[in-house]
């Protein structure tokens, strides 16, 4: 697991050996549909050369809401990279937003 903590940003990358991103992402969506919560995201996105998914949503009272972007990326038969990005803004941070762009570029 590697973190970065930006003023209040916060980027996180786990990489887990054991699980399997069709189970997570069917996982996320559970637990999202369970709060009654509907993710400002949710699709499939290109990220070093396969298929990964990404999920956006907001929580929190207003004045304080929290979004989070989470990047699942399958890494080999059972196995997963998770990119983490909660934040107070709305938008992505330009710096965060090229470093995801980098890391999600296809091998060369």
């Amino acid at each position: 697991m590697d973190q970065w903590k930006l003023s209040t940003e916060i980027v996180t990358v786990v990489h887990d050996t054991a699980a399997v991103f069709a189970d997570q992402v069917a996982s996320i969506r559970k637990n999202l549909n369970d709060m009654g919560s509907k993710p400002k995201v949710d699709k499939d996105v290109p990220c070093q050369g396969q298929q990964a998914h990404i999920f956006e949503f907001s929580y929190g009272p207003e004045g304080k809401i929290v979004t989070t972007n989470r990047m699942l990326l399958p890494d080999g038969p059972s196995g997963l990279t998770t990119v983490t990005y909660t934040r107070t803004l709305d938008q992505f941070d330009p710096d965060v937003k090229k470093a995801i762009d980098n890391f999600c570029k296809p091998p060369a």
